[in-house]
């Protein structure tokens, strides 16, 4: 219905209907590209005798609660993207308006829809026949945003014909856990979608029909490995939309694990050692090695080579090995070096203990917190010792030993036990 108001004097006025008074549109929704995360808004007007109701619809389905003149879409996403329409009624009839198409610009990237950029990623498609060429041209995975899990874009195999498959592949390495989302809508029990790894023959998983979306968790074992999700069809037949999709890919190496830890030694100075941990876990693996709790500058491999000993490097050592999974530490190795002592010319001293000095006898000084590591044994047969306590000091990087009970022996011997 079109009304006409003419207005002639201040006391006279006359309208004029045009029409049965059913809703007649006047303002169409406009197509728009938009972003996601966009607020996004869409309007319909139009004329006819009032009440009017308004029902807005995506891809012909009605929107519950979208029944105003204007349809407000917030935070837009993958799932928002496509084709709306209104339906406006009145008691006298309804109108439907022009398709507005809301667009996200997709990216075309097949590792972004499948949210694994660190993965890299091919497809192509083939007859099902052994030995049949790959196409890359035509039947591909593609990036698109219409059907997806996370609402934001997902991987849809590529039109393809009977007897054709279309092919997605990337590869990992293990050991790890591969978990993604994928569903299908395809001819019940004929076309499938299915996930192989390394052997093309024997699938992991199958799914066919209708199907909603569905998460997978595959464990990987050690080393590299194939991954293939292949869209197949039989010689007949299309149902559905004729096409699977998978996304939210997620591969996580294991953690390393350490089965062979390094082990404590005991060796003479001037000698070699070496240190070795025995780890499985994904690649890469990366090492660091610590002395006493300190990163040792270039010691990143699994084995630790100390070479001509000195008393300096004794310690504790262990080793923290990476992948990106995560780190883990070995348990400590104590290394003891033993260095034989140079004992000096002993004294008398005015009180009548016995007293003498002892050093490394490769010259080197001996630090305060060596000197714990000591003991000073007596014997006057060179069969029987006894510690002898408090009478050892440190002094100008030697031992300093003083035996207050030397006259009570008419013969002493003395030897240093470094433990």
């Amino acid at each position: 219905m079109v009304a006409i108001a003419v207005g002639g004097s201040e006391y006279a006025f006359c309208v004029a209907a045009i029409g049965n008074g059913a809703p007649a549109i006047t303002i169409h929704p406009a197509s728009q590209f938009v972003s996601k995360g966009q607020t996004v808004r869409l309007h319909v007007r139009a004329a006819g005798v009032q009440p009017m109701f308004y029902q807005w619809q995506l891809e012909g389905v009605n929107i519950a609660g979208a029944t105003n003149a204007d349809l407000v879409i917030t935070n837009m996403r993958g799932k928002d993207a496509g084709n709306y329409r209104a339906i406006v009624f009145n008691a006298l009839g309804a109108a439907t308006s022009r398709v507005a198409t809301l667009t996200i610009p997709v990216n075309t990237n097949l590792a972004v829809a499948l949210n694994a950029t660190n993965l890299v990623w091919d497809s192509w498609s083939a007859t099902n026949r052994a030995g049949a060429p790959q196409i890359t041209t035509a039947g591909v995975w593609f990036a698109q945003t219409y059907v997806t899990h996370d609402d934001d874009a997902a991987a849809q195999s590529g039109a393809i014909g009977h007897n054709q498959q279309s092919v997605l592949q990337t590869t990992v390495t293990g050991p790890g856990t591969l978990t993604f989302w994928w569903r299908v809508s395809s001819e019940l029990g004929y076309d499938f979608l299915r996930f192989y790894v390394d052997n093309f023959t024997q699938p992991v998983a199958g799914i066919s029909g209708e199907t909603d979306w569905q998460q997978v968790t595959v464990p990987i074992t050690e080393g590299s490995h194939l991954l293939r999700w292949v869209y197949m069809k039989d010689g007949s037949i299309s149902t559905g939309q004729d096409a699977g999709w998978v996304d939210e890919v997620v591969f996580v190496p294991n953690p390393p694990v350490i089965g062979q830890h390094p082990s404590s030694v005991v060796a003479p100075a001037g000698n070699s050692v070496s240190f070795v941990v025995g780890v499985t876990g994904a690649q890469p693996l990366t090492y660091q090695w610590l002395k006493n709790g300190t990163n040792l500058p270039g010691a990143n491999s699994p084995v630790l080579e100390l070479l001509n000993l000195t008393r300096r490097d004794a310690g504790t050592y262990a080793v923290m090995v990476c992948n990106p999974s995560g780190c883990v530490t070995s348990s400590n190795a104590v290394l003891t070096v033993l260095v034989p002592q140079r004992l000096s010319a002993p004294a008398v001293a005015p009180d009548g203990s016995f007293v003498f000095t002892s050093g490394d006898a490769h010259s080197g000084l001996l630090l305060p917190e060596d000197v714990a590591r000591f003991d000073v044994q007596a014997s006057t047969d060179l069969i029987d010792w006894a510690n002898l306590p408090g009478v050892l000091e440190y002094t100008n990087g030697m031992l300093r030993i003083r035996d207050p009970w030397a006259t009570n022996y008419a013969v002493r011997f003395y030897r240093l036990v470094e433990r």
